[in-house]
């Protein structure tokens, strides 16, 4: 095995064995020459699992059902070249609806940039400001510095993937050839960079929750849930509320509300059919509207609450984004959906 192919497959496998170890389990691959080393890092990793998608737009829409599925962040590989801007449409998906991904991008070697070489683009903060954090790293070393910061760095990167606001983190991993490893492979040290990141619980002050329950409590409201990260505790602790407040939940099909075990009895799935009745709307309009996660996808639910002029808005949003289109929010709390 030549010094460069081994110092290449160290270099990756340092790398995913990090990623692994900060809670990455999944990795989708789409096959290319300049990748190489890292789809064999991946394929021989005892705790990754490893899914092949040839076509890196498919490949990035895979990945983001995974990580949603799982709840957790999922690694993405692809060669060099055009293959990374593939993954753009399910990149800015990511960031809108704050799903972690690892972006794994193979890239030729500072020589051959900037030079007219094969599949050598600008791949350095490729995806701009739709991405988390964007890093460049050096070219493969075997030296302990370097492939202890490299497992540092992994960690890092799955961290910024997930806190304060989810969403994708861009690797870009040059690598000079020869690319594929001969003779025997080396095995995994796994888990040689442990790292263990806990997260805040966003807390509402016990103050503005009693505020908020006097305002709510004896009028007539409606609770509207749009897509959101929420908690296993969330979908019965609303439907609590529901049942005290003794007021609808109007559920967007992606909060994942309209269907499970908890009480569905005021959890409405179909009111878009009711809404459209003027002569319904304007007998019925809410003096509240409480509101968690993003704005519902339905465009009569947005009409209507766009005439809730006299409404009093209320919104829970826990990680800085502000999902208020029709600028009708008066009061906002920054807390976890299942705290409030």
């Amino acid at each position: 095995m030549s010094d460069v192919a081994a110092a290449n497959l160290r270099w990756a496998m340092v790398l995913m064995d990090g990623l692994v170890a900060a809670g990455v389990g999944d990795a989708v691959i789409s096959p290319g020459s300049r990748s190489t080393p890292l789809a064999l890092a991946c394929l021989r990793h005892p705790r990754l699992r490893t899914w092949i998608q040839v076509d890196e737009r498919s490949a990035g829409f895979f990945a983001l059902g995974l990580s949603k599925a799982e709840s957790r962040p999922v690694a993405l590989i692809c060669t060099s070249g055009s293959a990374p801007a593939n993954w753009f449409p399910a990149v800015i998906e990511a960031n809108h609806c704050m799903i972690p991904l690892i972006l794994l991008s193979a890239d030729r070697p500072p020589e051959l940039r900037g030079c007219g070489a094969n599949q050598a683009i600008d791949q350095v903060k490729l995806f701009g400001g739709q991405v988390r954090a964007s890093h460049e790293l050096p070219l493969a070393e075997n030296t302990t510095e370097a492939l202890q910061n490299l497992g540092w760095l992994a960690a890092r990167a799955v961290d910024q993937s997930r806190w304060p606001l989810p969403g994708p983190v861009h690797i870009n991993v040059p690598l000079r050839e020869p690319l594929v490893p001969s003779g025997i492979l080396p095995e995994y040290d796994v888990a040689a960079f442990p790292a263990t990141v806990s997260y805040p619980a966003m807390l509402p002050p016990a103050g503005e929750i009693a505020c908020w329950a006097t305002e709510l409590s004896g009028r007539t409201g409606m609770i509207v849930c749009g897509e959101g990260e929420y908690s296993d505790g969330f979908p019965a602790a609303l439907a609590q509320l529901a049942e005290q407040l003794a007021c609808p939940v109007l559920a967007d099909p992606l909060s994942n509300l309209r269907f499970g075990a908890h009480d569905r009895s005021r959890v409405f799935s179909r009111y878009d059919a009711f809404l459209r009745r003027t002569g319904f709307t304007e007998i019925h309009r809410p003096e509240w509207v409480l509101r968690f996660g993003a704005m519902p996808v339905s465009k009569q639910l947005q009409n209507i609450l766009g005439v809730c002029t006299e409404t009093t808005h209320f919104l829970v949003e826990p990680h800085g984004r502000w999902p208020d289109p029709l600028h009708q929010t008066t009061r906002l709390l920054r807390a976890d959906a299942d705290a409030v």
